[in-house]
């Protein structure tokens, strides 16, 4: 499993089965191990935007500022196991019990605000027999970061303290309660980043030298058992939408180890490195040209084996400690059912899965990332040279799934990231914690262009009959009144790709006059497009998120515009709306309209735009339609 010198475990004097050539789900039949065990985990009774409709209610505040020294008051020594009291050795050794795998529990949950880093909802599991900790419940345990002494050493040389805002984040990861933070910026990038990569190198470090420690133990007296191990050696997945993502972790990584040699470097900076300043014919906004920084290629993964003092970059996956790629990447390798090739078994034993810029994941494919987490944590197929005598019981039982944390760091709120990931894929016995931001400026107060402004409200009872309950009240109640010639030049914003061809092949159908725009659109079918609608002779443009996202079009010629759903980013609502601007000169004077079509699902969405307040009043009214007229 290993392939370093000091990873090299003696072997025992008996064993009792040959693991080299069997499957592990044979082996763990053999030592008493059911690998078609199903854990189910059943979503909790609210959700998170019902949950957010109440955000003036009472927070419990639970942390208090604390300096450096405080930070790094204890540490690990290299030479040693972690202690007991360390949040690393209480989280693993923590035994659950047996009918966890299929024991159905609800969620309770709590409220909290800490100090600069604002507000949260704890989701806590009910398990029985069970107790958990709620997060950050105690001063003191702000104090107990144990981490290892030379990252405590390095840390020192470049960082004279800890703002309160990364220490309050630091006391949330490092307890290992899965993380869902909607607040990411741009300039809290760097900050985010470092602290994530601290996380996960602090924790490498331990199992490498608990490893060692007990190998050591071993060779003294071959009559020692320990279970410290996965089926595979990778313990930290990073999964990130760009190159550029990676080099910046890469290069962060090189400077928290202290005097680091970095193995095939120059072949890394060739391949992720900034590529040559690209020439814009016309200027980007601000935004566009920060979530698109250096080598934005797509399709990448890469091992890492780290040391105390060394990073060897393009390690085999089998042989490393971290892989860092984009869900593109991994997909290819992952593979689908009845592939020939395919392989996943090195994701069996992730403890800690990061996926950072999850919004940007979101636009790129979210199936992409959805079948990549659903591969983690599985009974691996193959033994891959494993030692199952030092394998963990709870991995053995097929429970590593409730030992995984899961961080999630976006710039957006989206329900897509709970109801999809954390109520589904995540099951953490520590729970999770999701971010509640608050809106103090609505884009609606932002838009220029007077126009009448409809949100008209359609009934669904689940998410799974949205998407068509949508689609209908859109063909029957919205699209009849714009089909009239006064409602020429209507743009149609969909954020769905998948929506976005349901609508193209029903109005090809129905023989509608349009041009349709998408994220594969050629560049010269998408200036006629343009063309054709500024002038008039087509009525209606399908508009998809994914081409704006990409492409920020300065789309003219709108007069009316229609969001199907509302748009991923709120800064997208203000762009469209403000296009309208640049109109047909003969139709300057015309009346204006933007309409947006809503449910009770779209809340997160929609209190950035009218503000949390209005949202409330929607959702609680009984009225269908909202009209709001916008003065210059």
């Amino acid at each position: 499993m290993y392939s370093d010198e000091e990873y090299q475990e003696p072997k025992p004097k008996k064993r009792l089965i040959e693991v080299s050539n069997n499957s592990v789900a044979s082996v763990t039949k053999e030592i008493g191990v059911d690998s078609n065990e199903k854990c189910l985990k059943p979503k909790p009774n609210k959700c998170l935007a019902e949950i957010s409709a109440n955000l003036n209610d009472s927070f419990e505040t639970v942390a208090e500022n604390c300096n450096v020294d405080d930070l790094v008051g204890k540490c690990s020594d290299d030479e040693e196991e972690p202690s007991k009291s360390d949040p690393y050795t209480e989280h693993f050794e923590q035994e659950l019990p047996e009918e966890l795998a299929s024991q159905k529990y609800e969620h309770e949950y709590k409220k909290y605000e800490f100090p600069e880093i604002g507000k949260f909802i704890f989701s806590k599991p009910l398990i029985q027999n069970l107790e958990i900790k709620d997060p950050c419940a105690k001063k003191y345990e702000l104090f107990d970061f144990y981490w290892k002494k030379n990252l405590v050493e390095t840390l020192k040389t470049f960082r004279k303290g800890f703002s309160n805002y990364e220490l309050g984040l630091l006391n949330l990861i490092s307890g290992y309660t899965d993380i869902m933070y909607m607040k990411r910026t741009h300039e809290k990038s760097e900050n985010l980043r470092m602290l994530y990569s601290l996380h996960a190198l602090n924790h490498i470090l331990k199992s490498r030298a608990k490893i060692i420690h007990h190998n050591s133990k071993i060779s003294k007296n071959s009559e020692e058992e320990y279970r410290d191990q996965g089926f595979t050696r990778t313990s930290v997945l990073i999964l990130v939408p760009f190159r550029h993502d990676c080099y910046c972790i890469v290069s962060l990584l090189s400077r928290l180890l202290p005097e680091c040699v970095v193995m095939n470097k120059k072949r890394f900076e060739n391949e992720y490195g900034p590529p040559p300043p690209a020439q814009r014919i016309k200027p980007k906004p601000p935004d566009f040209e920060q979530t698109f920084e250096g080598n934005i290629d797509e399709d990448f993964k890469i091992g890492l084996r780290i040391k105390n003092k060394s990073i060897t970059l393009y390690s085999e996956f089998y042989s490393s400690d971290l892989i860092i790629a984009s869900p593109l990447g991994l997909r290819q390798i992952v593979g689908a059912e009845g592939d020939k090739e395919r392989d996943y078994d090195f994701l069996s034993s992730i403890e800690i899965l990061i996926i950072d810029r999850a919004d940007v994941l979101l636009l790129q494919n979210p199936l992409h990332l959805i079948h990549v987490l659903k591969h983690v944590n599985i009974l691996p197929k193959e033994s891959h040279g494993c030692n199952f005598f030092r394998v963990r019981l709870y991995a053995l039982n097929g429970m590593a799934k409730f030992y995984r944390q899961t961080l999630l760091l976006s710039s957006v709120e989206h329900m897509w990231f709970e109801a999809l990931i954390f109520q589904n894929l995540c099951f953490n016995y520590r729970g999770y914690l999701s971010s509640v931001s608050e809106v103090k400026s609505p884009v609606i107060g932002n838009i220029l262009v007077p126009m009448k402004m409809c949100f008209r409200w359609f009934d669904t009872d689940s998410p799974e009959n949205e998407i068509e309950d949508r689609f209908n009240f859109f063909i029957t109640k919205v699209l009849p009144d714009f089909k009239d010639p006064a409602m020429a030049q209507t743009m149609i914003y969909i954020p769905s790709y998948f929506d976005f061809v349901r609508l193209r092949n029903y109005f090809r159908e129905s023989e509608l006059s349009s041009v349709m725009i998408c994220e594969y659109s050629k560049k010269g079918k998408v200036a006629q497009a343009r063309d054709v609608f500024f002038k008039g002779y087509r009525h209606f443009m399908l508009y998809t998120e994914r081409t704006h996202f990409y492409s920020r079009y300065h789309i003219k010629g709108i007069q009316h515009i229609i969001f199907y759903q509302l748009p991923t980013y709120p800064v997208f609502f203000r762009e469209l709306c403000n296009a309208i601007i640049d109109c047909n000169p003969r139709k300057r004077y015309e009346e204006k309209s933007c309409t947006v079509i809503v449910s009770k699902h779209d809340l997160l969405q929609l209190k950035n735009i009218v503000g949390l307040s209005e949202t409330k009043r929607m959702n609680g009214s009984k009225k269908k339609i909202f009209v709001k007229y916008i003065e210059q």
